[in-house]
């Protein structure tokens, strides 16, 4: 029990660092070694309170299906009037 008790101490503990970690690729914009961070932060304690604030930043980092449409949706008219201007 008390080698349990340990372990879970001590995965709190670097999961409060990787937290800290993320703090200053957040501050400098590294979205992608971000997600990175917040998946380790997440496999190493899962249900800490750090987790919880890292799962809540990995759903706020999301791409949202809406900014892919639009940007497609873009690029087909501008090469839509292209085609239509040269023709």
């Amino acid at each position: 029990m008390a080698d349990k008790d340990k372990d879970d101490k001590q995965a709190k503990r670097q999961a409060r660092g990787l937290w800290e970690e993320s703090r200053a690729l957040f501050a400098a914009g590294d979205y992608r070694s971000l997600r990175a961070l917040h998946h380790k932060l997440l496999a190493t304690a899962p249900d800490s309170d750090v987790a919880t604030k890292a799962k809540e930043e990995l759903d706020n980092l999301k791409i949202e299906p809406w900014a892919i449409y639009a940007g497609a949706g873009s690029l087909v008219l501008y090469v839509l009037a292209w085609v239509v201007s040269l023709a």
